[in-house]
């Protein structure tokens, strides 16, 4: 009788410890598929969401190319002067090819112009100094990088550095010391720098307009403790013209002025943000193609991490930018003209 007890007991004891077993591994176990599960999920919208704001990016681009070109078109009331014909664009062209080489630069505004393109431009005099932006017979191009500071910002720096060029850095809040380090550098080096959200989370800087100001606010507060900039220039993630905004895009823009701040959209692209990864040849085109099309070019790129063939593509755009007639780069100043895919006249309606 004892050792059929004895029995019963270690067989209730093994179906005990299978038990504990069992739930041990359903309780580790379980959770870690759980999370495998999720993290490839997330992977999967991450690049759909990334895949949508570069579809959006393009929808918007060629919207700024299609008003541009009714634009060009277009006569404004009581003034026919205003209609352009293939000939006035001919000799538009004509008069735009012309130039003679720049003189070797010497440090003020115009001799770095000259140093840059081949541009001759009227003698500067202590009561008008030459102004390149209001310059209508150069064409000018602002070279933009969205997203920064990244790992990449550095090597950017680097190589405008090389050429002489600034350019213009939309950046993001990022807190690294390492990022902050690059946020100055941009300011010290002569580039301008502008606001592009806090925290580059559309869902949340677009779900009202208490929450967009919260994030502009913040991003303004953190430039300016880093750098000493009271930034006044901004980039909507997405463009003005983007259809991810619960919030009245109109509204938004209207806040922005009213903060001392303009916003600046592109009509140009690198195309580098995308799902399909371009090679720096590829985004070096796309940016001439766009250039060659406009007088006045806002180019859009992109300062991350993951965009190596940004950087690699820039020396070659660079030359070739410099290499065109009457062509000079430059950075966005409070007298840049912006590019708005939303104007303020539609704004105002």
């Amino acid at each position: 009788m004892s050792e059929v007890t004895s029995d019963a007991r270690r067989k209730r004891v093994n179906r005990l410890k299978k038990l504990i077993i069992l739930l041990l591994v359903t309780v580790i176990v379980v959770p870690i598929i759980m999370c495998v599960v999720l993290f490839v999920r997330m992977g999967m919208l991450e690049k759909q969401l990334e895949q949508m704001h570069y579809q959006i990016e393009q929808i918007a681009l060629e919207q700024s190319r299609q008003k541009e070109a009714y634009e060009d078109v277009t006569v404004k009331p009581g003034t026919e002067e205003n209609v352009q014909t293939n000939e006035d664009l001919q000799t538009e062209k004509t008069a735009d090819s012309k130039g003679q080489e720049g003189a070797a630069q010497t440090g003020d505004i115009k001799q770095t112009v000259l140093a840059q393109t081949n541009l001759v431009a009227k003698t500067p005099t202590a009561d008008t100094p030459y102004n390149p932006e209001q310059d209508d017979t150069i064409r000018k191009v602002y070279l933009t990088f969205d997203d920064g500071p990244s790992a990449n910002t550095n090597a950017i720096l680097d190589v405008l550095a090389q050429y002489n060029v600034k350019a213009t850095f939309f950046v993001v809040g990022k807190e690294g010391e390492e990022d902050k380090a690059a946020m100055r550098r941009i300011v010290e080096e002569g580039h301008t720098i502008g606001m592009h959200s806090y925290s580059h989370k559309y869902e949340e800087i677009y779900g009202s307009q208490e929450a967009f100001a919260a994030d502009f606010l913040k991003l303004r507060q953190h430039i300016y403790d880093v750098t000493g900039v009271q930034c006044v220039y901004f980039r909507f993630p997405g463009g003005s013209s983007n259809t991810v905004s619960s919030t009245d895009i109109h509204e938004l823009i209207l806040w922005v002025k009213e903060q001392g701040a303009e916003y600046y959209d592109w009509n140009a692209s690198g195309n580098d943000a995308g799902l399909v990864e371009l090679n720096a040849e590829e985004i070096k085109e796309n940016c001439m193609r766009d250039i060659a099309r406009y007088k006045t070019s806002m180019v859009l790129l992109h300062d991350a991490k993951d965009k190596p063939a940004t950087v690699e593509a820039l020396p070659k755009l660079l030359e070739e930018i410099q290499a065109m007639e009457n062509t000079v780069i430059l950075p966005i100043t409070e007298s840049t003209k912006p590019i708005q895919h939303i104007t303020m006249k539609e704004t105002e309606e």
